[in-house]
Order: structure tokens, then C-alpha cells, then sequence
């Protein structure tokens, strides 16, 4: 196809060509020490062990465990999994064969794709010939934000879509150029993966357009042709990862959304916030306290109104530098929109904005600051620009010992959430963490008073509610256990918590009230078909209890989600055979001495 000569007088920005001498250093040398200074930065935080949702994440996911978990990532994630990130999810699947429960190593992959990032988006600025490139990926990468998506493990599928998403933007820069097929290509696979390992990427087609709006000439049929297929994959999976969040994120959580005015209001006081984050990063929170936007305040409203006109005029603006920022700021926006609160996500349970929420934003922002401002003072005296690199200096030194602060702090489950519920007292999640550490190591009166705070300070959550239940249990308190118990199985819907029947069960047989128990088992069993713990037990219960027949669709259950489950098939042989169906309980026997060979020659169970 026919490259179109620009009629427009607005043209990327170019970086003065060189002088004809020899280079003082390879190439490659401030890749290597950029990935070097994006790398140690974070060596606190490799000490670390799993954080908050971390085991929920990867050690305890049942789609990570299982050996086709792989593909049934991308095709059937069961009831369990609660986001719809393929690839990020295949990542985890692949670590866990390598580092198994052990947290290190998944600390390391992240740091080291953060350093990669780091590489990435120099590459990229200098695809767009933008001053100062090193300089603008040094500050995103020492940037102390970012802490929160690097060093929390959970957080790998920002640090992943990131990984995608900035060649994904190199490629097609480099695309309007030379007209390449194979870079168009490229471009299209690298946001294919990017929006696989997290869908809040869908906005990355609307960052394409602004970058050639602001490359001029004015986009053209041409142009069109080629962002649809990336507004068709960021369709596709927002409308996935939309119902993922619907229907199991949020669970029956009680997130009301305000009406339109304040979640526009809501909206640019959350932009403005992560703005000033991104300018003047001290005291950063892992929960932020809330603020009001319902009813919606008329500051709000004006802060949102002046926000889109400001962005309106410096498109306007005939200058190149006012253009090169409506572009940055453009690209800012649309990639934080997606957590600016105005649709509904499972996060605003615990706060309005998160650290993490602007990872895939702020190199845009940052780009526009310090490219921009080499842009500036590049014609200004020398004076000027001693005072622009000493303060450059300055911020970058902060940024760094700020990192390096919060890091240290990540690598310390107890301190973290201590420095969490000291920021932000009334937020329950700190306490139900801090409860859960005190219980850990059997401090169980502390771990008591956190629960209970926690479930004063904010909804009846089921996994608090058996928390605090196995306070009281672990003291072999049974009688006192069982109502957190009961209240945590009472709660309907997908808000339910499969261990809470457990427990319920366990505390009931310690009471003698075997029958109950077992009813309680039964029941979960009905109402989470496809877990493999509920439906073993209750199954395992059944043929102790001499109920064969109600036993044998749980075993079945439990048979299909684990093929090869010594004890499972050991279990049906038992009811097998006391349905008298001798020869398919001789098969399941000998399927499961063939599992476990220990099994030989012991009874069945129930027998």
C-alpha cells in the first residue's frame, strides 16, 4: 500500500542527528543499566512472602494446581476463578511447577519484568524520536507507585500487560513509518497478549488514535482500517472480563454505584489524586481512605469540567510542545479511565483508588513530564537547564529511597498492613489480615479482636466470619465456634465460602451432632459441585455413615475433578460395593492400589 505524503505542518518531534564520531559506549550498555537500575531498586521486597490475595492467586488456585489448568485458563475457568486473565493465569500455572509454595521466585519474575518494562519503554520513546528517553523510563522505573503491582505477586498481570503493551505501541509507531506488514502484526499480537493478562488495556486502541492525531496528518480511512481489529480484541475482552467482574469478583458484595454527575465528579477527583501520587508520591496507602461523591459535589463536577477543557485546548494549540502534552495527557487518561470508578469493579469494596490502578498509566505521564520538559529546556540557556537536570536529580534520588522504603515494607506482611490500618484505621481489610497473621502464629485472643473489628467496620464477609469461628475452634471451643460458622454458611449466593461448611461440619461432629455434620456436607456438596474438598469429604462422610447412594455423586464429583485420587476411588469401591455393584467396586479398587500401593490388602471403608 502506498504511503500518503503529510500535508499537515505538525510533525513528530525529532531528536537533533548526532555528530559523525565514534560512540563512547555500545548501544546496549543503557538498556543494561537501566534494567539494572529498575531491578535493584526492589531487592527488599525478595525476602517476602505471599501477600493479601497472593495464595488465593496461585498456591490455593485449583486452576493453577491442575495439570490442563493451562488451557482451561483461556476456554473454562472454573466457578473458583475469579478474574479472566488467560495468560496471566497460564504464567502462574508455569511458576508453580517451577517454585511450587515458595514465594521467592515468583517475587523474582516480577522484578524482573519490571526491569524489562523499563527497557521496553526507552525502546519506545526512542522509536518516537523523544528527547530524553532514558531519562523518562528511569523515572517511571524508580517511580515508588509502582512499588505496589512489582512487589505484590498478585500484581503480575500488571507488570505483564505492561511487558505487552509497550511493544504493542513501538510497533505500531514503527508501523506508520515503514508500512510493514510483520510490524503491524506484531503490534495487534503484543495487545492481543497484553489485554490476556489484564483486560484494563482495552483503552490502548484510543491511545493508537491520539498518537496519530498527534503525528498528523489527520487519520484516514487507511488509519481506520487498521485500529479496528484492536478495537474488536479490547471489545471482546472488556465484555469478558465485565462478566467475570459481575458475576464472580464482586460476588453479593453491596457495591452501590452512584448516579452519572457523581461518578464524573468521582472520576476527576480520582484522576487528580493519581496525578498527584504520580507528582509528589509520600504517604502511599495499600487501601486509601474513601471520599464523598454521593450526592455529587458542584467542586467535583467544576474539577471535571476544567479538567476536559484544558485537555481540549492543548489539542487546539497550533505547538508542537502544547500538542506532544494533549497526547501524553490523552494517553494518561485513557489508560487510568478504566479505574476512575466509573464502572463497577470488585476493588471499591475496599477503596476508591489503589496504587496499583495507575501502573499502566503513569509512563504516559511520566514520558510527557520528562521528555517534554527536555523538550523545553532545550532552547532555554544553560543555567536553565543545569537547574531542570539538578532537580531532575532530586526527584529521581526520592523516588528511589521512597522505592527502596516501600519495597522493604512489602517484604513484611505484618508491617505492611500495620502501616495500612495506621493510614487508614477504618478499613477493615488490614484487620482481617492482621487477624489472619496474629492466628498464624497461634496469638488467637489478638487475632479474635481483629476479626471482630473487622466485621464491625464493614459487611458480614463469609471468609471473616469463619476466621474469626476458627479463633474460637483452634482453642477447641467448638460451642462458641459453631454460630460464626453458621452465619458464614447463611450467606447466599456467590458471597458463599466453601470453607465455612467445613469448619461448620468439623464443629459439629465435635459437639456429637454427627447427623447434622454430615447433612451440612451434603448440602455444600449440592452447592459447589466443582470443588474437589467439599465433595471428597462429604462423599468420604456419606459411606462412613452407611448412605452409599447419597455418597456416590459426590465421589463422582470428586473423581472427575481429580482422575487420579487414590482415596477418592478407594471410597467408591466402598459404595460400590454396598449398592451391590461388586464388579465396578473390584475395577475402582484396583484402579487405586494402581495409585496408591499402600491401599493393598487394606478394607474398605465403611465394610
Amino acid at each position: 500500500m502506498a504511503r500518503r505524503k503529510s500535508k499537515s505542518n505538525v510533525t513528530m518531534p525529532q531528536t537533533p542527528a548526532p555528530a559523525p564520531t565514534a560512540a563512547r559506549y555500545p548501544d546496549w550498555m543503557p538498556g543494561v543499566a537501566l534494567f539494572l537500575l529498575a531491578v535493584v531498586i526492589y531487592f527488599p521486597s525478595l525476602g517476602g512472602g505471599f501477600l493479601w490475595d497472593d495464595n488465593t492467586s496461585v498456591t490455593e488456585s485449583e486452576i493453577v494446581r491442575n495439570p490442563g489448568g493451562w488451557w482451561q485458563a483461556w476456554f473454562s475457568p472454573p466457578p473458583s476463578h475469579p478474574d479472566y486473565f488467560p495468560l496471566t493465569t497460564d504464567v502462574f500455572w508455569l511458576q508453580w511447577r517451577l517454585w511450587g509454595d515458595h514465594p521467592f521466585g515468583y517475587r523474582l519474575v516480577n522484578l524482573l519484568l519490571h526491569g524489562g518494562c523499563a527497557v521496553l519503554l526507552w525502546r519506545l520513546l526512542r522509536e518516537m524520536a523523544l528527547p530524553a528517553a532514558w531519562a523518562a523510563a528511569a523515572w517511571v522505573a524508580v517511580h515508588p507507585v509502582n512499588v505496589e503491582s512489582v512487589a505484590w505477586i498478585a500484581e503480575l498481570k500488571n507488570v505483564l500487560c505492561l511487558a505487552c503493551a509497550l511493544p504493542a505501541v513501538q510497533y505500531f509507531v514503527r508501523w506508520t513509518r515503514t508500512d510493514s506488514p510483520r510490524d503491524y502484526r506484531i503490534s495487534l499480537a503484543c495487545h492481543g497478549a497484553a489485554l490476556a493478562a489484564k483486560a484494563s488495556v482495552v483503552a490502548l486502541p484510543l491511545v493508537l488514535v491520539a498518537f496519530l492525531f498527534w503525528r498528523g496528518p489527520r487519520p484516514g480511512k487507511r488509519e481506520a482500517l487498521a485500529i479496528a481489529p484492536f478495537l474488536l480484541l479490547s471489545l471482546v475482552f472488556g465484555l469478558l472480563v465485565m462478566h467475570f467482574q459481575h458475576q464472580r469478583a464482586m460476588g453479593d458484595w453491596e457495591i452501590l454505584m452512584p448516579g452519572l454527575l457523581s461518578r464524573i465528579g468521582g472520576a476527576a477527583s480520582a484522576w487528580w489524586f493519581y496525578a498527584g501520587k504520580a507528582l509528589w508520591p509520600l504517604n502511599l496507602a495499600t487501601i486509601y481512605p474513601r471520599w464523598a461523591i454521593d450526592p455529587p459535589q458542584s467542586w467535583q463536577l467544576l474539577l471535571a469540567v476544567a479538567t476536559l477543557a484544558a485537555l481540549v485546548i492543548l489539542w487546539r494549540l497550533p505547538s508542537q510542545p502544547a500538542r506532544a502534552a494533549a497526547f501524553g495527557l490523552s494517553a494518561y487518561s485513557l489508560l487510568l479511565a478504566p479505574a476512575l470508578g466509573l464502572i463497577k469493579m470488585s476493588f471499591m469494596r475496599h477503596g476508591l483508588v489503589a496504587d496499583h490502578f495507575q501502573h499502566l498509566a503513569l509512563p504516559a505521564l511520566g514520558s510527557t513530564l520528562v521528555c517534554g520538559g527536555a523538550a523545553l529546556m532545550a532552547a532555554r540557556p544553560l543555567l536553565w537547564r543545569r537547574v531542570a537536570l539538578g532537580l531532575f536529580g532530586v526527584s529521581a534520588l526520592l523516588f528511589f529511597g521512597l522505592s527502596w522504603q516501600r519495597a522493604l515494607l512489602h517484604a513484611n506482611q505484618e508491617a505492611l498492613w500495620e502501616d495500612a490500618l495506621t493510614k487508614n484505621p477504618q478499613s477493615p481489610a488490614p484487620h482481617v489480615n492482621l487477624g489472619s497473621i496474629h492466628a498464624g502464629r497461634g496469638a488467637f485472643p489478638a487475632a479474635e479482636n481483629h476479626f471482630r473489628e473487622a466485621i464491625r467496620l464493614g459487611p458480614e464477609d463469609a471468609r471473616t466470619l469463619t476466621n474469626l469461628g476458627l479463633t474460637f475452634a483452634d482453642r477447641g471451643r467448638y460451642e462458641e465456634a459453631a454460630p460464626w460458622f453458621r452465619k458464614a454458611v447463611a450467606l447466599s449466593g456467590r458471597a458463599a465460602y466453601p470453607p465455612a461448611h467445613l469448619n461448620l461440619a468439623r464443629a459439629l461432629v465435635q459437639l456429637n451432632q454427627q447427623e447434622e455434620g454430615i447433612r451440612v456436607l451434603a448440602q455444600a456438596a449440592d452447592r459447589f459441585p466443582d470443588n474437589l474438598l467439599i465433595n471428597s469429604a462429604a462423599g468420604a462422610s456419606l459411606v462412613l455413615a452407611g448412605k452409599p447412594a447419597e455418597a456416590l455423586p459426590c465421589l463422582e464429583r470428586s473423581e472427575r475433578l481429580d482422575p487420579r485420587g487414590a482415596a477418592t476411588k478407594f471410597y467408591l469401591a466402598a459404595a460400590f460395593q454396598a449398592l451391590g455393584r461388586n464388579r465396578e467396586a473390584a475395577e475402582k479398587r484396583a484402579e487405586a492400589i494402581r495409585l496408591d500401593p499402600s491401599l493393598n490388602g487394606a478394607k474398605l471403608p465403611g465394610q
